[in-house]
């Protein structure tokens, strides 16, 4: 009896002792191979709490598809927001896309969808019920998929963004009108920048 006490004794103290060696080897393996994606997802959740304190909305738009575009890979972002006439940006509000973001408040994968918007993930911006816009993010430079914790932190980061935005307009400080007109022009410096950094090597050569 004493025997079986003392093997059922040094069973357990291997058992937990395995347990937590298994677990640090885990983390250490989980910092050394995953440690940039970690980061990455830290800086959207960061973000996602320092836009509540962002008071001017077209340097929210800029920072957000700036931060997506380093810390999630995203070859484009794309900001679509209810314009209270029936669109998001140029997007009739019963395109499917948007028909399933305002029904089930999720990630939509545009390519399961018969859709308009071109892109990977169509991520719902709420607000007080309501779906004020949608942040689109196109495919990975990396060609990686998105992970779901790192989707999980751009889903939060898009219900922030809305929230602040909505914030913005009900005080008066970002009307809707400005708000679309912030995403104009931040697009086509975006496509100004592409087309320069396209240039880059043929003056280089």
């Amino acid at each position: 009896t004493t025997n079986l006490i003392v093997g059922a004794a040094i069973a357990l103290a291997l058992g937990f002792s395995m347990r937590s060696i298994h677990a640090q080897v885990d983390r250490l393996l989980d910092n050394v191979f995953f440690r940039k994606r970690h980061d990455d997802e830290q800086a959207i959740r960061a973000f996602t709490h320092e836009a509540a304190y962002i008071t001017d909305a077209t340097a929210l738009l800029t920072r957000t598809k700036a931060l997506l575009e380093k810390h999630a890979e995203a070859t484009d972002v794309g900001i679509f927001l209810d314009d209270r006439n029936g669109h998001y940006g140029k997007t009739s509000e019963n395109d499917p896309a948007f028909v399933a973001l305002r029904a089930w408040r999720k990630p939509i994968d545009l390519h399961t969808i018969d859709t308009t918007l071109h892109g990977e993930f169509a991520y719902p911006m709420v607000a007080r019920g309501h779906l004020v816009g949608a942040i689109v993010v196109g495919p990975k430079r990396s060609g990686d998929p998105y992970a779901p914790d790192e989707s999980n932190a751009i889903l939060q980061l898009a219900h922030g963004v809305g929230g602040s935005l909505d914030i913005l307009s009900a005080s008066g400080q970002a009307p809707v009108d400005d708000l679309l007109e912030a995403i104009q022009t931040l697009s086509g410096q975006l496509r100004a920048l592409a087309v320069k950094i396209d240039e880059l090597p043929k003056h280089s050569a």
